[in-house]
């Protein structure tokens, strides 16, 4: 397969909640690709005057009609580029994507996917003939990866009958990961896991084991393998009693769940990271932003940003990429990046808002606004997304995060939101800084008066990530209460070297709530007024 990915656009038929004359826009544009389309026309198409067409465009998608007409044209000019079947001429292809002017035309193409249209057609078709493979169909837009879960080995009846049920178990819980495929091995039929494609369904991923009876204990030993390359990529094994068959089945599920979904994530950043830059599509970028953004300090998010630029122009009705860059922005807000934080505070809002119209159902979506009203003080509308997020991929680590953040907002819920961090570290992959999840339990400890736990787990954070000035806040804050001023005086130096313009004024600006005793300890500590 080739890798080459469609930009995603928004369909004619989309269930998304778009206004109705946005959506007669976007059916019109497809329905009469090779056509000449004005602004007027447009207009006059959609039954809406131009300044109100335009205005909707900018807030809904973000763009202006003609400009995304413009990204579709040449995404569907991709798609027929990268399709080694397709025989046909790029000037055909380019006249029947709307584009008259050849030269003009690949002008656009290379400025926007980073290589000429003929590139991208010799290079798919060298492709393919060094493989030595029948021609293969291009790669859909969002392909997830497969997993295939075999049954688990046994020697006697008893251990089959148990294996059986606990094999279907872990199937019923691994289907509803959002980041993987998942297909259950008929018991009837013959697998073996160490054999690539095809043997295997053509599956990216296999996890087996073996179910065992010693007396009335039971192991289960499990293991997680890339097919085509044979390496292991994660393994556990679970030792229980056979009088207890349904808490042991629980917790090797729960097991099971967390080892798959945090090195398939992990798997799915690496491939985006790993792929040509002139195959890389938004959906690829904003996975590569994902940990960066989730890293929690200055520097990354500042990266975040400049990769979800990128996505965004290239595609600026990925949902993905714009509701990443409002968590980005409320990040840089929450921090305190700057003097003057009404831009930030702006676009967080702004983005989030432009998010949820392009995309209601998706997880990642669905958590990075709440993120952002969470920030904006909007618990229970963060609360509501949440749950939403979490009905739909229930494995997805950052909503189990900001569950935490929303559970930490209501009073004596510290210990349930402790959980939910937790929880939310056991579902990240090594490839996911925790650091944030870390600060966050030492924050939910502070809420509940207990100022020595909170020192104790912000400094583990700060340890794990030291570029995260910002969190010295509650560091601070904590040891003022306990009346340790060498810690204080400590946390307002490291404050003040990574943000020089940080002063107590621009704290009470950002954070109306703000503990007294904190403000006057390290105003005392060396901190600027103002």
């Amino acid at each position: 397969m080739d890798g080459i990915e469609r930009i995603e656009l928004i369909e004619p038929d989309s269930r998304r909640p778009l206004p109705q004359h946005v959506r007669r826009a976007l059916a019109h544009m497809r329905a009469n690709m090779a056509a000449r389309i004005t602004l007027a026309g447009l207009a006059s198409a959609c039954a809406i005057p131009e300044r109100t067409l335009l205005r909707q465009f900018e807030r809904f998608v973000g763009v202006p009609p003609l400009g995304y007409l413009r990204r579709l044209r040449l995404n569907v000019a991709k798609g027929d580029l990268a399709n080694p079947h397709n025989n046909d001429a790029i000037s055909d292809i380019a006249m029947r994507c709307g584009f008259s002017h050849l030269g003009r035309f690949a002008t656009e193409y290379r400025r926007l996917f980073g290589e000429t249209p003929s590139a991208t057609r010799q290079r798919v078709r060298e492709r393919a003939t060094c493989c030595g493979l029948p021609l293969p169909l291009p790669a859909t837009a969002r392909e997830k990866p497969s997993l295939l879960i075999l049954p688990l080995r046994t020697e006697t009846l008893r251990e089959n009958l148990e294996a059986r049920d606990l094999t279907e178990r872990l199937a019923a819980t691994l289907s509803r990961m959002r980041i993987a495929s998942v297909a259950l091995a008929h018991p009837s039929r013959a697998y073996a896991a160490s054999t690539p494609q095809p043997r295997n369904a053509g599956a990216q991923y296999c996890l087996f084991g073996r179910l065992m009876h010693q007396g009335e204990r039971v192991r289960v030993i499990v293991r997680l393998v890339d097919v085509a390359t044979e390496r292991h990529v994660w393994g556990d094994s679970f030792d229980g009693s056979v009088s207890d068959a349904f808490a042991f089945q629980d917790r090797v599920v729960d097991g099971v769940l967390r080892g798959v979904v945090s090195r398939i994530t992990d798997a799915e950043i690496e491939r985006a990271h790993s792929k040509d830059p002139r195959d890389v599509g938004a959906r690829d970028l904003a996975l590569r932003a994902l940990p960066l953004m989730l890293q929690s300090n200055l520097p990354s998010v500042g990266s975040a940003i400049a990769i979800l630029g990128r996505a965004i122009d290239m595609d600026p009705a990925d949902a993905t990429a714009v509701a990443f860059l409002a968590y980005c922005h409320a990040q840089r807000a929450n921090y305190v990046a700057t003097a003057s934080l009404g831009a930030d505070r702006d676009a967080a809002l702004n983005l989030s808002q432009r998010a949820a119209v392009l995309d209601n159902s998706d997880a990642l979506v669905l958590t990075a606004r709440g993120m952002v009203a969470a920030w904006a003080l909007r618990n229970e509308e963060a609360d509501a997304l949440a749950a939403r997020a979490l009905s739909i991929d229930p494995t997805c680590a950052w909503t189990w995060q900001l569950r935490g953040h929303t559970r930490r907002g209501f009073a004596g819920a510290a210990e349930r939101a402790i959980a939910d961090y937790q929880r939310s570290i056991q579902l990240r992959g090594p490839g996911i800084s925790t650091s944030s999840c870390i600060y966050s339990i030492g924050a939910a400890h502070w809420n509940a008066g207990r100022f020595e736990e909170t020192v104790r787990w912000v400094r583990r954070a700060l340890a794990d990530n030291p570029h995260a000035a910002w969190m010295h806040r509650h560091l601070s804050c904590a040891a003022a209460k306990l009346g340790d001023r060498v810690t204080v005086a400590h946390s307002v130096d490291c404050m003040r070297r990574a943000q020089p313009h940080l002063t107590v004024s621009l704290l009470v600006e950002n954070y109306p709530v703000a503990d007294p005793d904190w403000l006057d300890a390290i105003s005392h500590a060396g901190l600027p007024l103002t």
